[in-house]
């Protein structure tokens, strides 16, 4: 293992009770943190450090390792410096590699981005450094309080006010994410040691949650930050949707009587859906893997193509593809769960449904609003359709950072 992304999750703030598990953006706070280290292409093992069973269990949902933190290394002046110490000694004790990179990222910097993360690994790796941070650039004129009330200027001198362009530019700490060779950080058990670099990340995702209004804040931001990575690409040239039926045209949920036949419960808005893509000219399958008649009738009822999937569910992709003359690359596959993983990374566009399971919306091109069985194909059809300069009357959209 070569880097290990260790997050802070202690349960006694005092600003904001439980904070690590407040809600933001409809996720727990600490949700952010483990999705961007999930995403990085550099980080081996997810682990947050916590000594709240409340926001362990938060954590574990959403994909990470939970390492529980005794109560003396809780305290509100004890450093997370301890807490990383803390995991690397469980993962030493359990004969588990000491990673060569230890990351520790914040979950109340919930801004950062996959991209962030890597971007600080490399600089480290790049510039042969001890340990690398995230800052952003600061043109603020700093002032400190003398003993006896008076105010002296810290970073400019007071007599000459220069204009912002002419401040020579500095940088402030966000408390975002730090790396560090491990060996030397359980040296000096500390996160600054050696040469020192910084990864500089734009001033609008460096916010750091310490109030109820900085969640305010956070939320607007995140309303309006586009996802980093994440396009919706050259969609006018896909030829075929393949989707999933349960999570997908279902909600997941199945209804069993006493004689054992099962029901499900669909919304009828995807059948108008379905007709528009097929009058546009798309190929439609619905791949299942479950050899239930439910599906079979549901799908007779919409008049669209239905497969169950007899080997895996790729295998069957690409067999109904090829004897399509269809290239996987021009395919939309839209999933919701970890046995449509293979299908949505060998498509041309993968797409999720609102509560797909974590690594499924982290695999995922399109993350769209709505949820299985909500009536997905009226909000994917106005996608698709306006690709091709198709105006449609289909709920509208956007994209949320997964």
């Amino acid at each position: 293992m070569k880097t290990i992304a260790i997050i802070p999750a202690r349960g006694g703030s005092k600003g904001i009770r439980l904070k690590n598990i407040r809600l933001l953006a409809g996720r727990p706070l600490v949700a952010h943190a483990i999705s961007s280290c999930l995403a990085s292409r550099h980080v081996s093992q997810v682990v947050v450090s916590t000594d709240n069973h409340k926001i362990a269990s938060a954590a574990g949902a959403w994909g990470a390792r939970v390492i529980m933190r005794p109560a003396a290394l809780s305290g509100d002046l004890e450093p997370s410096e301890s807490a990383l110490c803390h995991v690397l000694d469980q993962l030493e004790a359990n004969g588990e590699p000491v990673p060569e990179i230890t990351l520790m990222v914040q979950c109340t910097s919930p801004l950062t981005t996959p991209e962030d993360i890597d971007a600080t690994i490399e600089k480290l790796e790049n510039c042969g450094a001890d340990v690398a941070f995230t800052v952003t650039p600061s043109h603020s004129f700093l002032w400190t309080r003398e003993k006896d009330g008076t105010f002296s200027a810290l970073n400019h001198d007071h007599r000459h006010r220069p204009m912002r362009q002419e401040i020579t530019t500095q940088f402030r700490e966000t408390g975002a994410v730090y790396a560090m060779r491990t060996v030397k950080f359980r040296q000096y058990r500390h996160r600054f040691f050696g040469k020192m670099v910084a990864c500089i990340v734009p001033e609008n995702r460096s916010i750091d949650i310490d109030t109820p209004l900085d969640l305010q804040v956070a939320e607007m931001l995140l309303a309006n930050q586009e996802p980093v990575g994440r396009s919706y690409g050259p969609l006018s040239e896909a030829k075929a949707l393949v989707m999933d039926f349960d999570g997908v045209l279902t909600d997941n949920s199945v209804w069993v009587d006493a004689d054992g036949r099962e029901s499900v419960r669909c919304n009828r808005s995807d059948g108008l859906a379905l007709k528009m893509l097929k009058e546009a000219g798309y190929h439609l399958l619905v791949l299942s893997s479950e050899a239930n008649p439910v599906v079979r009738q549901r799908c007779a009822k919409l008049n669209v193509e239905c497969l169950i999937a007899t080997e895996n569910k790729l295998t069957s992709l690409k067999k109904w593809a090829a004897a399509r003359g269809l290239d996987l690359g021009c395919i939309i596959y839209a999933g919701n769960d970890l046995n449509d993983l293979e299908c949505l990374r060998s498509a041309g566009w993968a797409v999720a449904v609102a509560d797909a399971h974590l690594l499924v919306r982290q695999a995922a091109q399109i993350v769209l609003d709505t949820a299985g069985g909500r009536g997905v194909l009226s909000e994917l059809a106005q996608i698709m359709l306006e690709s091709r300069g198709i105006q449609c009357n289909q709920k509208s959209r956007s994209v949320p950072a997964a």
